[in-house]
């Protein structure tokens, strides 16, 4: 998933930049991440307050998402939107 989201930013023709938020229960897989692109990914340090900053907003931009995702989900055979309400923890 990770992969696949960086690649379509990539592909729009956009640059930027990808972070990944990574505690100590993901270290391994963002290790297997790198082995599997074959590159080491440079280390972004960052203070303790920004990373809550972040984690503020990005918890906030999936409330939002999820909001006004979740009744198209429900009234769709979309694929773009198949498994949401999984995702969303709604049955």
């Amino acid at each position: 998933d990770y992969i696949h989201r960086v690649g379509r930013t990539a592909r729009a023709g956009r640059s930027g930049v990808a972070i990944s938020l990574v505690n100590q229960y993901e270290l391994e897989w963002y290790i297997q991440i790198e082995k599997l692109i074959g590159k080491k990914l440079p280390e972004y340090p960052a203070q303790e307050e920004e990373v809550l900053l972040l984690e503020e907003r990005v918890s906030e931009a999936k409330r939002l998402a999820a909001t006004v995702l979740q009744p198209m989900a429900a009234s769709t055979k979309s694929p773009m939107l198949k498994g949401f309400n999984a995702a969303v923890g709604e049955n």
